[in-house]
């Protein structure tokens, strides 16, 4: 506990510089004005390099009497709150068209709030232009219906419960490895909101938002959760606060079991998108140690990166289809030497939209066994025929001599095959289906790899022929053409369950090593005497969700992560440094995001001290 607590002394204090500075930058952007009633000029600062609507935040001044504001967006009328946050009066609405690292102006004065129209709700159900959510009371107040109105699909599961805070309860050191507050430790016992702690549900409507609140005992602590749907903006914005907390060896996660058919969870991991694997669930680490939670950016995304059509020959009926997100491509040494080699080729095909793969090589043990592994493919890609890999030639024996004779006519014919053979027996820790690449010739065979690297990158599918044999064994399900994200601020650990439950981490409490050691001077801990690591205290986590419909590469998700993490920054008074409305850096295509920038010459920030004309795009 010591070293951290040291830190925080630190991390104060570069909070407050970055403050400092924040504030001063936002001084220079606007001329200066004190807000009064009846009038006043808000200005409203968009951070990120593109153009969006989102929900801005800004303290009214402590002599502002009305209880009610009128937000003034040029001739349009804004629907806006005035409310209490933490003994602070703030004005709350969503602005529109923020211009891309540029200002916007508002009038606010005092009067009769204008009231949206497209806001809706019940005792237990709200409602905006985009989305429907339903809570029930006596299952902790989860979400039992979260319906997309753009699409009209069903997000949860049926008969299941979404944000559904559920305790896990942990062993204070990992069994066999010890250093419980660095692995999860947990012991397989849970406790659901949704089957033991039934709540009061009530519902807030302002002019601008509508909120669900759940209120309800959970373990060793009390829970509090908001489900807000803001006017005119497609995100469902939760929070979620574990209030007066008392336990150990707890963590905490919400759940969300998702309808994605053939869903796979992707994960934002710096600027890159990655598939991981199925965790194995709320196993007991004293008998599978590994639980698989894994980090990401901002947000998790339970979509299908990449489809697998099995047809009747290329171009024939299609027999089914397949989802994967994890590959492993098994081919000879000589097929994988250099970054120029075809099965390389697949592999930066296959990383391009969002799917994780890996070459072995046909003697080393193949992936699929947690014992060893972190990482468990939902697909094999066996490059080469039997004559040439010998993996190869293991998969052609148990596929059968009708199989074998089948595809060895086709690659006389045809100079290559692509081939899915569903289902396999091999006698391996985890059978999965197996695409087969096999050329008459090394020619031909780099051909083929060529074929499935273009169909990867242009229609996120790779088109199969199944043998005659194999044409039961596909089985049934059609996999979605969409997504589900859950976007963090700051809770960035996340698990996704073989039956498509998405997890993610709120906070632990640990007993183990080296909770509660203290070094040197006089201990310190909370004021009912514990540990700092068990966290007696209460805490406040905020994320949402948003969906997509397509590919996850055209969805731009990280833009919405980064929306969510980087909230419109106001400030009184007139726009100085930027024409309001104007775009002043404009980043394109919509997969780009720009996170700093610095002029060429300058030693520190963007100057003032002249304002400015025109507009950068970057492409």
């Amino acid at each position: 506990d010591q070293v951290y607590l040291d830190l925080v002394g630190g991390w104060r204090e570069a909070y407050e510089a970055a403050s400092e500075a924040l504030c001063a930058a936002l001084k220079a952007l606007t001329t200066s004005g004190t807000p009064s009633a009846p009038q006043a000029t808000l200005t409203v600062f968009n951070p990120l390099a593109w153009r969006r609507d989102d929900v801005v935040e800004v303290e009214l001044p402590q002599d502002w009497q009305s209880q009610q504001a009128v937000v003034l967006d040029g001739g349009e009328v804004l629907p806006a709150e005035v409310t209490e946050v933490s003994g602070r009066r703030v004005l709350r609405f969503v602005a529109r068209d923020l211009p891309a690292l540029g200002v916007k102006s508002y009038v606010v004065g005092a009067g009769e709030a204008f009231h949206a129209h497209t806001l809706a709700h019940g005792s237990n159900w709200i409602e905006n232009e985009f989305f429907r959510v339903e809570v029930d009371a006596e299952r902790g107040g989860g979400i039992i219906s979260l319906k997309d109105k753009r699409s009209g699909r069903e997000l949860v599961q049926p008969g299941r419960v979404a944000n559904d805070l559920v305790a896990h309860k942990e062993y204070p050191e990992l069994p066999g490895y010890g250093e419980g507050p660095w692995n999860i430790a947990t012991t397989g016992e849970k406790h659901l909101a949704s089957l033991e702690f039934p709540a009061e549900v009530s519902v807030e409507r302002t002019p601008a938002r509508v909120t669900l609140v759940a209120r309800s005992p959970h373990v060793e602590a009390q829970r509090v959760s908001r489900i807000t749907l803001w006017v005119g903006l497609p995100r469902v914005d939760f929070e979620t606060c574990i209030t007066n907390y008392t336990g150990s060896d707890w963590m905490f996660k919400v759940h969300f079991p998702l309808a994605v058919e053939g869903g796979r969870a992707v994960y934002e991991a710096g600027g890159a998108l990655v598939a991981r694997t199925f965790c194995p669930g709320d196993q007991d680490t004293a008998e599978l140690a590994w639980t698989q939670d894994c980090a990401a950016l901002h947000f998790v995304d339970l979509t299908v990166p990449l489809v697998i059509e099995g047809a009747v020959g290329i171009g024939g009926d299609v027999l089914g289809r397949l989802s994967a997100g994890m590959v492993e491509i098994v081919c000879p040494r000589t097929a994988a030497m250099t970054e120029d080699s075809h099965a390389a080729q697949m592999l930066l095909a296959l990383s391009c939209v969002g799917v994780t793969a890996t070459i072995t090589y046909p003697e080393f043990r193949r992936f699929g066994d947690l014992a060893w592994d972190s990482n468990l493919p939902d697909l094999r890609i066996v490059v080469g025929g039997p004559e040439t890999n010998e993996f190869s030639a293991h998969v052609i024996t148990q596929a059968g001599k009708g199989v074998e004779s089948e595809l060895r006519d086709w690659v006389d014919n045809h100079g290559w095959a692509v081939a899915l053979l569903p289902r396999l027996n091999l006698g391996l820790p985890e059978e999965l289906p197996i695409i087969l690449v096999w050329g008459k010739s090394a020619e031909q065979e780099a051909e083929a790899c060529e074929h499935v690297a273009a169909q990867v990158r242009h229609l996120r599918r790779i088109g199969c022929l199944v043998p005659a044999a194999l044409r039961e064994t596909m089985p049934p399900g059609e996999p979605a053409d969409t997504g589900v994200a859950i976007i963090n601020r700051g809770t960035v650990c996340y698990c996704c369950y073989p039956d498509r439950t998405l997890t993610m981490a709120l906070m632990r409490s640990c007993t183990g090593w080296p909770s509660g050691l203290w070094i040197d001077g006089p201990p310190r801990t909370a004021p009912d005497g514990s540990g700092f690591q068990l966290e007696h205290w209460s805490h406040c986590f905020r994320y949402a969700l948003v969906t997509h419909e397509g590919h996850i590469k055209d969805a731009a998700l990280a833009r919405r992560g980064y929306e969510f993490n980087h909230p419109p920054l106001a400030h009184w008074g007139s726009p100085a440094a930027f024409a309001s409305g104007t775009d002043v850096l404009a980043i394109e295509p919509e997969n780009v995001v720009c996170t700093s920038l610095r002029p060429e010459g300058a030693a520190t920030g963007l100057p003032l001290d002249q304002p400015l004309s025109g507009r950068v795009v970057l492409r």
